[in-house]
């Protein structure tokens, strides 16, 4: 199976993986200016700055909400939400690399995430075919 990108939420993961210089285009979806400045000096990475919107109230000024490893059922509503705005910035994150040329339609993108927000949660793989 043939990727040409691949999709990261988490800086440190796409920092990793572009040591071992893939073919793959690493597209690291972020919403902060300076890590999409960082991600210009790994090869390979392309950075994907997604403007914050006033529905993601997960994050207060930049720190996760979910630092302790126990949730909380307001917390869990959030993290639904969370889940629905990742969604969101893939669909985004396809749609300019098409845009860029990097991703044609059918072509199969990686995509790695977290299952919650926050740092060393990153433990999801899905592999989507674009339209």
């Amino acid at each position: 199976m043939d990727f040409n990108s691949i999709i990261f939420f988490c800086y440190r993961s796409a920092q990793l993986i572009a040591q071992y210089r893939p073919r793959a285009v690493i597209m690291a979806v972020t919403r902060s200016l300076k890590t999409a400045r960082h991600m210009h000096l790994h090869r390979g990475c392309c950075p994907v700055y997604v403007a914050p919107t006033r529905n993601t109230n997960y994050e207060k000024e930049g720190e996760p909400l979910f630092k302790q490893h126990h949730i909380s059922a307001n917390q869990a509503l959030s993290m639904s939400e969370w889940l629905l705005d990742v969604d969101a910035r893939v669909i985004d994150a396809i749609k300019l690399g098409k845009a860029r040329g990097i991703v044609s339609t059918g072509d199969a993108v990686i995509v790695l995430t977290g299952w919650r927000p926050g740092y060393g949660t990153t433990n999801t793989l899905r592999i989507i075919y674009s339209d």
